[in-house]
């Protein structure tokens, strides 16, 4: 059933906003927009669909911020509220796909032998689309503030991008802790440097980086002291009996 509901978004997000090819790093920051443009030309078979079904949706969620963006700077306001539209769209198929894509790396992860390491994994694909749909929420409810509405769409974009930088583990050596340098470090660097431009550019830090932008920091640095703990495997647990 969910797998069908992905599907259904997928063809008119196809249809909305066309196919992407990207290039391999640009994939990675759309959390796999390359394997997902290159899965529709070969059998579904090879690929798992939410997969890519999930790296199109987030990197329509970026093409979408940045043109909402540009749209708001050459005061294009009417265009920019009809694509806001197009974005709410898209929240329901980010949640959905990203949850699905932790039920899928898990089981693939059980296969190859991880263990409680799999189950555990599953939490964070469950608490990043909170933490994504949460500021997006809250932008919602200040679009007629655009100070707050930019900042908490901004962030909510960088709480969906954790698991692509976590990603970039794979181009370097293997190190201890990459759920600290990759998972953890770049996107508190990006909610901080976001903070420290508010400082030099309008001499304070607005109050939906103080806010938002701590609560994403701090979630992301309670997962990393809890993961894989005792408590963390029993909801690991919970959720794979009612996912899986």
């Amino acid at each position: 059933m969910i797998r069908s509901y992905v599907l259904a978004w997928s063809f008119v997000l196809c249809r909305l906003i066309g196919k992407v090819p990207a290039l391999a790093v640009l994939g990675e920051l759309g959390n796999g927009a390359a394997l997902g443009w290159l899965s529709w030309m070969v059998p579904l078979a090879i690929v798992e669909v939410v997969m890519f079904v999930h790296g199109d949706a987030v990197f329509a969620w970026i093409v979408l911020l940045v043109m909402q963006v540009s749209l708001v700077h050459t005061r294009r306001l009417d265009v920019h509220r009809r694509l806001g539209l197009l974005s709410l769209a898209l929240v329901p198929l980010i949640v959905v796909s990203t949850a699905q894509l932790g039920v899928f790396v898990m089981h693939r992860d059980l296969a190859a032998g991880l263990g409680e390491i799999a189950t555990s994994t599953l939490v964070g694909t469950i608490t990043t689309p909170l933490m994504f749909t949460a500021p997006v929420a809250a932008a919602l409810h200040y679009r007629r503030q655009p100070e707050f509405h930019k900042r908490l769409m901004w962030l909510a974009t960088v709480a969906i991008l954790w698991l692509a930088f976590f990603r970039f583990r794979h181009y370097f050596p293997p190190m201890q802790r990459p759920d600290i340098w990759f998972g953890f470090v770049p996107p508190a660097l990006v909610v901080l440097g976001s903070m420290l431009w508010d400082r030099l550019a309008i001499g304070r830090v607005h109050p939906a980086y103080l806010i938002a932008g701590t609560a994403v920091i701090a979630e992301s640095l309670l997962e990393v002291l809890l993961f894989d703990s005792a408590g963390w495997r029993v909801l690991g647990h919970w959720l794979a009996e009612r996912l899986a």
